[in-house]
């Protein structure tokens, strides 16, 4: 009898060690333990082992009755089956609860979706919803433009400011010069005269240019009058349709997937829209923060800053004659004061790339 017992407690051992040993030697990691993670990576493996385990104890069982007892008793086998089916049903229950997890996700990533194109849609409808406050007359018919028509007018119009004021301030800096001129684009003649960004002179210019300048008669009625209530709240909707992909959860989409989504909004986007956006963020006058300052001493977490220009490359494609403030050098410079690591290696077709040669952004000419 303590023969039998002692071949019991040898066989039994080794089963207990198989799962004690690993976990004294894995117990530093266990807080960094995913099972979803595991099973991921080492489905197959996992499947493979616990049937194997299983077919094991089955298999020892029919020896059991002669290892055990004198008598062959078959209740011997029922321990090592009991452990078999534990096991089969362990798996079952794993492969279960993780179908239902996939399921989860599943339904998850439909709902991203359908709120992505149900954002889209929006998107598309703000854009078809800047238009003339009232009609022009072209070939003795009164006509009104609307969306992409209307924002190459607003570019026009930004360019008449641009041009005025660079011809009467000679001595300031690029950047003062741009940031003068997107203010009375912005927020209106008026508000800039008061505030003292433009004189008396520019103010001719400007009456000059609204007189004389053929791109502008379209929007003639409500030029140099501000375009602030019309175009911060398509900055922002832009911006929150962008973040919410940037910012999904991970597990949902990969980051290929993301840019995926970005691309058909960036296929939105005409050149002049591009502008207009790189406009408005280096204006820092709202509509978002796209690109934001990456400094190795800053404790704010990698991933919370926004890289919206360089990692998802919503800057694509510009036409550099639509960016008359700012040449292609002018952006990579700002850019670069965001993103470390940007250089440009193609300097003939103005692509920029990163540290990895991953294409940033493209500007091509026409």
């Amino acid at each position: 009898m303590l023969f039998q017992d002692l071949l019991l407690f040898a066989l039994y051992t080794p089963f207990f060690l198989i799962w004690i040993i690993p976990l004294l030697f894995l117990r530093p990691h266990l807080k960094k333990f995913s099972i979803d993670k595991l099973w991921e990576t080492n489905q197959k493996k996992i499947i493979f082992l616990l049937v194997l385990f299983a077919a094991g104890f089955i298999l020892f069982s029919f020896f059991a009755p002669y290892l055990f007892t004198t008598e062959k008793n078959v209740e011997s086998m029922s321990p090592f089956i009991a452990v078999s089916a534990a096991i089969l049903t362990f798996l079952a229950f794993l492969i279960q609860y993780q179908t239902n997890q996939h399921l989860i996700q599943d339904n998850k990533k439909q709902q991203a979706e359908r709120q992505f194109y149900e954002m889209l849609q929006i998107h598309s409808r703000n854009v078809k919803s800047l238009h003339t406050n009232s009609s022009f007359c072209f070939e003795n018919n009164h006509q009104s433009i609307y969306g992409h028509d209307y924002i190459r007018a607003l570019l026009d119009e930004f360019n008449s400011i641009y041009d005025a004021i660079k011809k009467h301030h000679t001595t300031i800096n690029k950047f003062e010069l741009f940031q003068r001129a997107y203010i009375v684009f912005f927020y209106g003649q008026v508000y800039a005269k008061e505030n003292n960004i433009i004189d008396d002179k520019i103010n001719e210019e400007l009456g000059i240019a609204k007189a004389t300048n053929y791109k502008l008669t379209p929007i003639r009625s409500t030029l140099f009058q501000g375009r602030v209530d019309q175009l911060n709240s398509y900055y922002r909707h832009l911006f929150l349709l962008v973040k919410t992909i940037v910012y999904a959860d991970k597990k949902l989409f990969t980051y290929a997937e993301k840019r995926q989504y970005l691309r058909i909004v960036r296929a939105q986007l005409t050149s002049a829209e591009q502008v207009l956006l790189f406009y408005n963020w280096i204006s820092d006058l709202g509509g978002g923060k796209w690109e934001e300052f990456e400094d190795e001493n800053e404790k704010k977490a990698q991933n919370n800053r926004n890289h919206f220009f360089t990692d998802y490359r919503m800057i694509h494609n510009i036409i550099p004659k639509d960016c008359t403030a700012f040449t292609p050098k002018d952006i990579l410079h700002e850019l670069q004061k965001k993103k470390a690591g940007l250089r440009k290696v193609r300097r003939q077709r103005h692509i920029v790339r990163d540290y990895k040669r991953k294409l940033v952004f493209r500007l091509i000419f026409q």
